[in-house]
Parts: structure tokens; sequence; C-alpha cells
């Protein structure tokens, strides 16, 4: 019979090799409000990529532009309907400081209303663990 200690351990290092490691690709001013601090939430349809994240995951951040890259780690998913609910639903600031019009009318330029019904959308809540630029 294990131990409590040895039960703790076991479970923790069987959750971190269950990890898995994403990638995101970003235009460089939602990648720099990450570097700076000031988005901690990624919007995304909640689609087939997606339903594979889980809490706990590596999530790679990548600039478009340059190659830049954050490694972060997923610390919760928010999952709603619709972009409209999520925003509503949690701070604008964690977005990266947007007004809820504006964060819609983003978000609007990357995914249709039927991709949107069809899927579903997910928050992706994360902590930045490293940078490289």
């Amino acid at each position: 019979m294990q131990s409590k200690t040895e039960f703790f351990l076991s479970t923790y290092f069987a959750t971190l090799t269950n990890m898995n490691t994403h990638t995101l690709h970003l235009n460089s001013s939602p990648f720099n409000k990450i570097l700076d601090g000031l988005k901690t939430i990624e919007s995304r349809l909640n689609d087939e990529k997606r339903r594979g994240f889980s809490v706990g995951d590596q999530l790679i951040f990548i600039n478009r532009e340059n190659g830049a890259e954050i490694q972060s780690t997923i610390i919760a998913l928010h999952h709603f309907p619709s972009f409209t609910n999520l925003f509503f639903n949690l701070p604008n600031e964690k977005f990266g400081g947007e007004s809820f019009e504006v964060l819609l009318q983003e978000i609007n330029q990357f995914y249709s209303s039927e991709d949107e019904k069809c899927w579903g959308v997910v928050g992706i809540e994360f902590k930045i663990n490293s940078h490289s630029i």
C-alpha cells in the first residue's frame, strides 16, 4: 500500500507526463500585449484543435511577424457558446483591456458566426513561463 506522499508524487508525475504542448500564432499586437502582461486570456473557437487543450498543458505563442515566442502554461479554460458570452462574463482587461464592443469587432474579423455556432468558443487563460525575442 502506498503512503500519502507516494500517492501524491505518483499522481503528480502522472499529471506531468500527460501534459501536451500546443502552439498558437499571433499578430504582433496581441503578442505584445501578452509579453507586456496586459493580456492573460486568448479567445478562440473551441474547434477540434482547442478541444485537445487541458489545464496544465504548455502553450507557446509565436509572433507571426518575427518568430518570437512566449512559453506559457494553461491555468483555466473558459467554455461558452459564443464570443458575446465569453467577453460578457470575463473581465475585458484579461483580453488586453479593450471594451466589450471592440473585442467583438476584432474577433469577428477572424471567425464566422456559423463557425461560432458550430464549435462554441473557449477562453484560454494562461501564465507566462518565459519568452524569447
